[in-house]
């Protein structure tokens, strides 16, 4: 799935008439927190996270939600088959959507499921805001921070600053911090991993390579006419995803 389906399969589906109860994105979070206190199962588990973990290509059976590992209970946690990613790819720890200081509230909370789970990325949520980290001695380093809530009401037009709808209606850095998220975060991004290790190491019969290098033989056979567009094209899609990095990482 590429990272602009992953746009509008996220924001996209937020951004639908019948948010909950009849209600939009914007309008639900225009209760009175008193009202939102207790929302943090109903709304923000399964309204909008459960619905980014769909849209970043995790199925049902790849979510653990709510279950006791490590004697720690995580919201979620994502996992996929040890031979493909032999350790959880992240946690998520949800909020109800009164709570407006998302990381003072519940930091030290995400850095110790995610030490003691042993999962290299966490995702603190409230619903309105996502912030995303990844594990980096001394502490996790924040690598995304988005307002869910704006961003919801740029895709349905509702921003006074910009008179466009959906996908064009967000600001190309969102954009590029969006497309960022995915590269990390995305089913295929830790799918991908254990693709490149198994490339790397095995043979196409299934044996270890030769420790001289003598059974390794590259993807790309030069002798064909299309090797140079398809390594350029390659080339040209690693490079964006650097920059798209990049740029999020300077934006934040």
């Amino acid at each position: 799935m590429s990272a602009t389906n992953f746009i509008a399969d996220f924001i996209g589906e937020l951004a639908r008439d019948d948010f909950y109860n009849g209600q939009t994105f914007g309008q639900y979070f225009e209760l009175d927190s008193s009202i939102r206190g207790g929302d943090e199962a109903n709304i923000v588990d399964f309204k909008i996270s459960k619905v980014l973990l769909t849209a970043l290509g995790f199925a049902d059976a790849e979510c653990d939600y709510n279950k006791v590992k490590a004697q720690r209970r995580a919201d979620f946690v994502t996992k996929l088959p040890k031979t493909v990613y032999p350790r959880p790819c992240f946690v998520i720890e949800d909020k109800n959507t009164s709570i407006d200081n998302l990381e003072r509230e519940a930091f030290d909370q995400l850095e110790g499921y995610m030490r003691s789970l042993g999962a290299p990325r966490g995702l603190l949520c409230n619903g309105k805001q996502i912030l995303a980290y990844e594990l980096r001695d001394p502490i996790p380093v924040l690598v995304a921070d988005f307002d869910v809530l704006y961003l919801v009401q740029c895709w349905r037009g509702e921003s006074l600053l910009q008179p466009k709808n959906g996908f064009d209606a967000l600001d190309q850095k969102d954009v590029a911090a969006l497309k960022a998220f995915h590269n990390r975060f995305s089913r295929e991004a830790y799918a991908g991993v254990g693709v490149l290790v198994k490339d790397l190491t095995h043979t196409d019969a299934g044996k270890l390579h030769a420790m001289d290098g003598s059974t390794f033989k590259p993807n790309f056979d030069s002798s064909n006419p299309d090797f140079l567009e398809r390594l350029i094209e390659n080339t040209r899609e690693v490079i964006q995803e650097i920059e798209f990095d990049v740029q999020a990482q300077l934006d934040l």
